[in-house]
């Protein structure tokens, strides 16, 4: 799965999390797109958001590095449904920035 691929598959689930999952929280989007990501990925050892919640945790003031994790992530918004538009937002900053 290329880069571009991943990202239309992000957004089209952060545009319509309920499609895809059972309650369109902010885990399940997480799960459902490490899901998919690993399970096309299958030759990494890691999860296919590894590289974003390592950038993410750098501009976020954590230790060179270190990845930011979810509940970390949905800390830092008021709603499941704000950290799914943050998500969606993040990951397209954080490919132009590659």
């Amino acid at each position: 799965m290329t880069e571009l691929e991943f990202k239309e598959m992000i957004d089209a689930v952060c545009s319509r999390p309920k499609l895809y999952t059972p309650t369109g929280s902010f885990f399940e989007v997480v799960s459902y797109i490490e899901g998919v990501g690993s399970w096309l990925e299958k030759r990494n050892s890691h999860s296919p958001t590894t590289p974003f919640c390592k950038w993410l945790g750098q501009s976020h003031g954590k230790e060179k590095g270190f990845p930011l994790n979810w509940h970390e992530f949905l800390q830092l918004s008021a709603n499941d449904e704000e950290a799914i538009e943050q998500f969606q937002k993040l990951f397209d900053e954080f490919l132009q920035d590659r």
